[in-house]
């Protein structure tokens, strides 16, 4: 793990996350980031990890007090994460719900989630209220029930059943106190738990829905999916209107020339691949600069220029060469506080800088 001080133009070595996964959970509380469980192909994890950016590490927090999990349904509620369902590696099926306390640093185990033990489930908070729903049993069979949990009381209701086609979910957000999933059919739901209702809204027009990730801001819900089969696809970034049911595009780069690009803002413009969306004017421009964009600090672009670590200053138009990275990979980028991670998560690679947000 590596982080870049702009102030310096240095890069220092920090702790790598300690065990490469897969199928793990993550969530968010009071700003710390937190990683665990899943799997190697080979073995299962009941290992939990906060990422410190203060001390540039990974923590090692409790373990789960149970075998390891993948494939497990999580989601927040009053600064607690539950970790719902499951399985381990030997492809025993769950129906465990345990209740991880951050400032205790302790997992309880709460009642048991009672509908059919199942993997890749959906989980959210509405309202203050946890949703479990949908999934495969260890038939490979789709289910169609969804669960109300309260944390309070520690207790599962049973609500009504998904209305749609019998399928896994792509995708899920919360929007005004409703949740909206998105399955494998192309079709698009909303449950209000006001009403205890399934309504379909809008489809997606897009047929190939891949590598999707859903969520919510400034009252609007937006996906982000690849309209290829393969990795190596397109770049779609979809704005939903609850009020008129619609969906408007917000980035089509169908045919992006470098898929792995991170996008950044710089001021009033994004930068993605070869494509620059101004906002002032809100016109769409060509990068002919052929940078692989990283990441934004204080006004200034940063990214891989001609086999080179390079700044860019948007108010010069120049290019500055920097501290050499020491690496080239396919990376993502996430922020935990004013902090930007680097990851490459199939080589157990993790790498920070300072973002000035």
């Amino acid at each position: 793990m590596n982080v870049y001080d702009p102030s310096s133009d240095t890069w220092d070595t920090i702790a790598n996350f300690p065990i490469p996964r897969a199928s793990s959970i993550s969530f968010s509380i009071n700003g710390i980031g937190y990683v665990g469980l899943g799997n190697d192909d080979t073995n299962g994890f009941n290992d939990l990890w906060k990422y410190d950016t203060l001390g540039n590490a990974w923590i090692q927090l409790a373990s789960l007090p149970s075998v390891g999990i993948s494939e497990a349904s999580c989601f927040v509620l009053n600064n607690k994460a539950y970790v719902v369902t499951g399985r381990d590696s030997a492809f025993n099926y769950s129906n465990a719900c345990w209740e991880y306390n951050p400032t205790l640093n302790v997992w309880i185990q709460k009642n048991n989630f009672p509908g059919i033990k199942r993997t890749g489930a959906f989980g959210m908070n509405i309202n203050g209220k946890g949703y479990v729903g949908l999934g495969t049993d260890s038939m490979y069979n789709y289910l169609i029930d969804l669960w109300e949990y309260d944390d309070i009381n520690d207790s599962w209701i049973q609500k009504t059943n998904y209305s749609g086609s019998p399928s896994s979910k792509y995708f899920n957000f919360t929007l005004n106190n409703k949740g909206f999933i998105h399955t494998t059919y192309n079709e698009f739901w909303q449950y209000d738990p006001s009403l205890n209702l399934w309504s379909q809204k809008t489809n997606i027009q897009d047929t190939i829905i891949n590598y999707a990730a859903g969520f919510n801001t400034l009252n609007n819900g937006y996906v982000l999916y690849s309209n290829n089969y393969s990795r190596p696809g397109g770049t779609i970034l979809l704005k939903y209107n609850e009020a008129s049911d619609t969906w408007s595009t917000v980035i089509n780069n169908s045919f992006i020339r470098n898929t792995w690009n991170s996008s950044i803002t710089i001021g009033s413009k994004g930068y993605n691949g070869n494509d620059i969306y101004d906002a002032s004017t809100d016109q769409w421009l060509t990068d002919t600069s052929n940078t692989s964009w990283l990441f934004s600090i204080n006004g200034l672009g940063y990214g891989i220029r001609n086999s080179l670590f390079q700044s860019y200053d948007p108010l010069t138009n120049l290019f500055s060469i920097k501290a050499p990275l020491g690496f080239a990979s396919a990376t993502q980028l996430f922020s935990i506080g004013n902090k930007g991670i680097l990851c490459c998560i199939r080589y157990n690679d993790f790498r920070s800088t300072s973002l000035g947000i």
